[in-house]
């Protein structure tokens, strides 16, 4: 099948198009090229090239592109590109405007360099060789930086990353030293960081710490007992030596610094003596105070009446717990600990059949401010029960992660937030005027709601486990308003009345003729006469609120004055008592308007009229020429008076006698012989 259609029909689909090249908004120099990219349905016929309001260029082949020189306009200004489009039928599109920023001298870097120093840190205690690490940055590039020693120059570093190796063991030990770097850039300006003081210290003069964590003074031991140290220094441990009455058993040189006595080959029920010495690098040693054991391997359980030693070791007494509590304690038999079990307010919560002897308490749901006593207790295999001390505790679950950096982005009928957030955040909540409003596990949120009203914003962070911190600092903008709707215009004679859609929360609008502001009030229609006949003029229409913002501003609405209405020139001719009318034509006229003494006489739309006037009365006329919009343009005035004929005489003799006559004469009333 096909279908055949011989009828063309009439082409009424305007063209369509973008300016590829520039980009609104960007900055340009030079030359450049303006990139339009035009399609109609049927064919194209031309660009118009506008630039601030004045055409400077058709192209009629594609691609359409216009080169502009931007040295010739005026420097560090907005300029504005309107491109319209036209097909072959004649149907006209104006494509949406952009705005570029004409930037042909560079501008002097006025901006200093911004530098910290990260490492070392202030008041921090450094020895050997010392890495002074900066971050330096600048709008254009870095120069170099230095380093300045108690106030003096020491080094100058010229390449990323900008660090000093200093060796600080040349220095008096124990001393103190401020330090500072000035940052330069390519353009001479400098920045300084704040100076920090920090402390020499090569030579180990202090003693390491320690003590021994098992087993207790006092317990009574059997089988192999591991020896528990805790061993803490400056610069680091060198060995930890372990004595059983005084006698050297083993040398420990790493972590965990332990030691498994074997108490089958020491004298039964008899107390033994435990000692250790700890040295660290520098050679600094430490005795710890010794502890005195029981040493007891009779396995038999009916004969065993020892109890457990316990003790809990985590968390201490009146501390402050959250979160997930690790309680944890120690306990030891003479011949074996059966179970361990831990109460919190006397509730049972784990019981544990080996070391080590832990669980996990969730404090979560409970309420903040509460106490709670932690208790634990041993059995051992023969069955005695030991109860170790009870620890009170105070629950409080308080978050105190904050947001930073809250930062509001006003958008047409939105606000977009966003913040920096600390490392431990899981999602955030919003709130809005003090109300509740979203929770988002993103750091950007886009609050949709009507422009030109305040809103205030806060945010507060919420970690894993569903606990809320305390809310950020206040942030409040306005939205910006819409476009007002419904734009148009309504083209007469000599003037233009635009009229548009009231928007919410409007102060007022602001009415743009060519991208200047030419009437700001709160109507919402405007008639602009300061016009020329046949010209183009481009308007917009935008909505401010009570601070003053403007609002997004309207597509542009292109409007084409009608020409301009002449006078036709009047000439009068009067045969007799009729008055013979002649003008010119006008070419905007559709009819012409006859006066008569100032007095409308008649409407007509050819060129002349005859119109009688009598032979004694002045009569004047003027004729107007009308145009579609009803408005006049006036003629020169001419005026006349109306005159008799002569008659036409013949006479015939007769004799004596003489017979006249003559013809009748229009308007006569007698004839005189």
């Amino acid at each position: 099948n096909v279908l055949i259609d011989n009828y063309e029909a009439d082409d009424n689909i305007a063209p369509t198009g973008t300016i590829t090249h520039p980009a609104s908004g960007s900055t340009v120099s030079g030359t450049i090229d303006i990139q339009v990219n035009a399609y109609d349905n049927v064919q194209m016929g031309f660009v118009d090239f506008i630039i601030d309001g004045s055409a400077v260029a058709q192209d009629s082949i594609p691609p359409y592109i216009y080169t502009w020189n931007t040295l010739e306009e005026m420097e560090d200004t907005d300029h504005i590109i309107n491109v319209n489009l036209s097909d072959s039928a004649g149907n006209e599109t104006s494509l949406y405007p952009v705005t570029v920023y004409v930037n042909n001298i560079d501008e002097p870097d006025e901006t200093p360099p911004t530098i910290v120093i990260y490492d070392p840190a202030a008041n921090q205690t450094v020895s050997g060789t010392v890495s002074f690490l900066t971050i330096a940055t600048d709008n254009v590039g870095i120069n170099r930086v230095e380093f300045y020693h108690n106030y003096t120059l020491e080094h100058t570093a010229t390449s990323y990353p900008y660090t000093y190796e200093w060796n600080s063991t040349a220095m008096e030990d124990d001393s103190e030293h401020i330090w500072y770097a000035k940052a330069f850039d390519t353009s001479g300006n400098e920045a300084q960081t704040q100076p920090i003081a920090i402390y020499v210290d090569n030579e180990d003069n202090i003693h390491p710490t320690g003590f021994i964590l098992y087993p207790y003074a006092g317990q009574t031991v059997s089988g192999v007992v591991q020896i528990q140290v805790s061993a803490s220094d400056n610069t680091g441990i060198a060995q930890v030596e372990f004595f059983i009455d005084a006698i050297l058993a083993v040398t420990d040189s790493q972590e965990p610094f332990n030691y498994d006595w074997d108490t089958a080959f020491s004298s039964e029920d008899e107390d033994h003596v435990i000692s250790v010495t700890i040295t660290d690098l520098g050679g600094n040693s430490i005795n710890l105070s010794p502890i005195v054991v029981t040493v007891n391997n009779d396995d038999t359980p009916e004969n065993d009446i020892t109890p457990p030693v316990i003790a809990i070791l985590t968390p201490l007494s009146s501390q402050t717990v959250s979160d997930s509590v690790l309680i944890s304690g120690v306990a030891a038999d003479n011949i074996g600990v059966s179970q361990v079990q831990f109460f919190v307010d006397y509730e049972l919560i784990a019981t544990v059949n080996d070391s080590p002897y832990s669980t996990l308490w969730n404090t979560y749901d409970l309420p903040n401010d509460s106490s709670y006593v932690i208790q634990m207790t041993a059995q051992d295999i023969a069955g005695n029960v030991s109860t170790a001390l009870p620890v009170y505790v105070i629950v409080e679950n308080n978050y105190f992660g904050l947001i930073n950096n809250l930062t509001i982005f006003p958008n047409e009928e939105s606000i977009t937030l966003t913040w920096d957030a600390p490392y431990d955040a899981s999602s955030f909540k919003i709130y809005r005027d003090g109300e509740f409003l979203a929770e988002t596990s993103d750091q950007t949120y886009d609050d949709i709601i009507g422009g030109g009203i305040q809103y205030c914003y806060t945010i507060s962070v919420v970690n894993n486990v569903a606990i809320e911190g305390p809310q950020s600092g206040e942030q409040c903008g306005v939205p910006l308003l819409p476009a007002p709707g419904s734009f148009s215009a309504t083209v007469d004679y000599d003037y233009v009345v635009l009229n548009w859609s009231a928007v919410e929360q409007a102060s007022g609008y602001i009415i743009s003729r060519n991208d200047s502001e030419i009437w700001s009030g709160n109507a919402v229609t405007y008639t602009d006469e300061d016009l020329e006949y046949n010209s183009n003029y481009i308007y917009t229409v935008n909505a401010f609120d009570f601070q003053n913002t403007n609002g997004t501003t309207s597509a542009p609405l292109t409007v084409t004055t009608p020409e301009e209405l002449t006078a036709p020139v009047l000439s009068l001719t009067v045969i007799g008592s009729e008055a013979i009318l002649n003008w010119g034509s006008v070419s905007t006229a559709e009819a012409y308007r006859i006066y008569r003494d100032d007095e409308f006489y008649a409407q007509i739309t050819e060129l002349t009229d005859t119109i009688y006037i009598g032979i004694v009365d002045y009569t004047c006329f003027t004729v107007s020429a009308v145009n579609s919009y009803e408005a006049e343009a006036i003629s020169n005035e001419e005026c006349g008076t109306g005159e008799l004929n002569s008659p036409s005489l013949s006479m015939t003799i007769s004799g004596t006698e003489a017979t006249l006559n003559w013809g009748s004469v229009p308007t006569a009333v007698s004839y005189r012989v």
